[in-house]
């Protein structure tokens, strides 16, 4: 998601709403924690291109994880919060994930993942009251309020929207099921929503558009 000129001019207004809670979430500050996990994701290492993933239920952070990728041209991986620790490192390392984002009730079965993923670099974890656990060869963990609260929430410099390089239709070849863009090339816009219905449920939920949100699919590991 990406607020863009509503965060302009309707600061103050909800963007994001959780039913459990009503805990309000405006376009404001959405888009100053999205720029500022943005810059994170930068300081990280991460440019445009590279790949982060999501492991985390349903919570008031969610939308601008998801939202930092967008604006910084990343791909990143939604992960069923419901998986096993071995299937969430069997979608992280195929992905070649470098930065996870979970939650602290998520935090056990991250721990017990982190030897299968070699890829990680870093860890952050959400409503973590300040935690951190360091593992031992493995990325760092690292509360995720405090890392990106030093962070601007002015939109980086090289933001970039989407991770498509050709703009209208494209065809998008994904390296095993979860991730990397291997190559692109032109394609009639017909052929190109018949690629992604190819997903199912998933290409008829997606909004085919010039610079698509950047989820990329993924399936329980069999």
């Amino acid at each position: 998601m990406y607020p863009g000129s509503y965060a302009q001019k309707h600061p103050q207004r909800p963007a994001v709403i959780m039913a459990a809670t009503g805990a309000v979430q405006t376009y404001a500050e959405l888009e100053a924690r999205a720029n500022q996990l943005a810059h994170a994701l930068r300081a990280f290492g991460l440019m445009r291109l590279d790949h982060y993933a999501i492991f985390m239920e349903n919570n008031a952070a969610y939308i601008e994880t998801c939202a930092a990728g967008e604006r910084a041209g990343l791909f990143y991986t939604c992960i069923n919060s419901y998986l096993t620790s071995e299937e969430m490192a069997y979608i992280v390392t195929n992905s070649e994930s470098k930065v996870l984002i979970t939650s602290s009730s998520k935090l056990a079965l991250v721990q017990a993942a982190v030897k299968d993923c070699p890829t990680l670099e870093q860890i952050l974890v959400v409503d973590s009251e300040g935690l951190v656990v360091e593992a031992v060869d493995g990325p760092a963990f690292s509360d995720y309020d405090a890392v990106i609260s030093q962070y601007s929430g002015a939109p980086i410099q090289d933001e970039s929207l989407g991770t498509c390089s050709i703009p209208r239709a494209q065809r998008v070849v994904l390296k095993g099921l979860f991730g990397r863009c291997q190559s692109r090339r032109r394609m009639s816009r017909s052929r190109f929503i018949a690629f992604y219905q190819s997903f199912g449920f998933i290409g008829r939920t997606w909004c085919i558009c010039h610079q698509p949100p950047c989820i990329t699919p993924h399936h329980k590991p069999r």
